[in-house]
């Protein structure tokens, strides 16, 4: 079995690296200009895997097939879909030729329960793949001048991954059998649907609690527990998220969540939100697959989201400042 993985970001090297490690077969599908960097460093992905002292820092490097992304060549059985959510749906129109409703495909990003439903609305019946999907707790990044090195943070972080379909889902369960027998990548499971969805739905109430706070103070996830105000804005955002999300996430109250999330952000004081990364890179961000998707399914179902609006708003407003202001530099830099 074969894995093909479109988008080379941090986490789509680390599975490249956790499955090429092992020997199984993997190819990255890269654009023409990364596919040509990624030959002139000799066609090698490197992992460094950075757990809490004492664990010793490793780096190793591992040689990975690649190919240019194209809507021709031969079907494509099993993708791993890892760009962040605002380029998924464009990613996967880039290879759809190449896809049918034989293939499984990996969504591996957060925000995944638009995404999902982007790619749902995009595909025809007929010709629909199969998606697996979930939750991922892996932290990374690519070092500055590295495109092809992930520095993996939470190198003992895991991912749950299940299906929304009912029936015969052998052909989903062994793709995430085989990433399963990974070691280091922990991926497992979700025997259910309803269950995955619920899980799913968990990680996007962190996500809108968490992300756009730390990326308006631009800060590591150690610094929202330690603030009052911030807490103060997540307990009202993860108030306002359960009153849209109704019975999605069965058995947990206001508190539970709000001891979890700080727990986590505990566990990963130091690291930092893809939305501070894109933000510090001047790129546009997840917003819109996070609280974007509450204040959404809040208009859908009558329900107010002023919190959610906010949120979303002050980050797109960063956005769009810090995206014109790099314009600016590079133009003033041609001159």
């Amino acid at each position: 079995m074969a894995f093909y993985i479109l988008g080379a970001g941090a986490m789509g090297l680390v599975f490249a690296a956790g499955l090429a490690r092992h020997q199984i077969p993997v190819n990255l599908l890269l654009r023409q200009a990364a596919f040509n960097a990624y030959k002139r460093i000799g066609c090698n992905v490197t992992e460094e895997r950075r757990p809490p002292p004492p664990a010793p820092f490793v780096r190793e490097a591992f040689s990975v097939d690649a190919q240019v992304v194209s809507n021709k060549g031969c079907q494509i059985n099993h993708l791993i879909l890892a760009t962040k959510a605002q380029h998924a749906l464009e990613a996967l129109k880039s290879v759809e030729g190449r896809l049918g409703p034989d293939s499984v495909v990996v969504l591996a990003q957060n925000g995944v329960l638009a995404v999902l439903d982007q790619a749902k609305s995009h595909f025809a019946p007929s010709s629909m793949p199969k998606f697996v999907y979930g939750v991922l707790n892996h932290g990374g990044n690519r070092p500055h001048g590295e495109p092809f090195t992930t520095a993996h943070a939470v190198p003992n972080g895991y991912a749950w991954f299940g299906t929304e379909r009912e029936g015969d889902i052998s052909s989903e369960r062994r793709a995430v059998e085989i990433l399963a027998s990974v070691p280091g990548l922990n991926v497992n499971w979700i025997p259910t649907a309803k269950e995955t969805r619920t899980i799913v739905w968990k990680k996007l109430l962190m996500n809108c609690a968490v992300n756009a706070l730390s990326g308006i103070a631009r800060c590591n996830n150690g610094a929202i527990p330690a603030s009052e105000n911030a807490m103060s804005i997540m307990k009202a955002v993860t108030e306002e998220c359960l009153k849209v999300m109704g019975d999605k996430v069965p058995n947990e109250t206001l508190q539970s969540l709000m001891d979890g999330f700080s727990a986590q952000m505990a566990r990963n004081q130091t690291t930092r939100t893809s939305m501070c990364e894109d933000l510090d890179q001047k790129r546009r961000t997840e917003i819109s697959f996070f609280n974007g998707f509450i204040s959404a399914l809040g208009r859908q179902k009558g329900i107010a989201t002023p919190v959610n609006d906010t949120l979303t708003s002050s980050i797109l407003f960063l956005e769009d400042v810090l995206i014109r202001d790099k314009d600016v530099s590079k133009w003033q830099h041609r001159e």
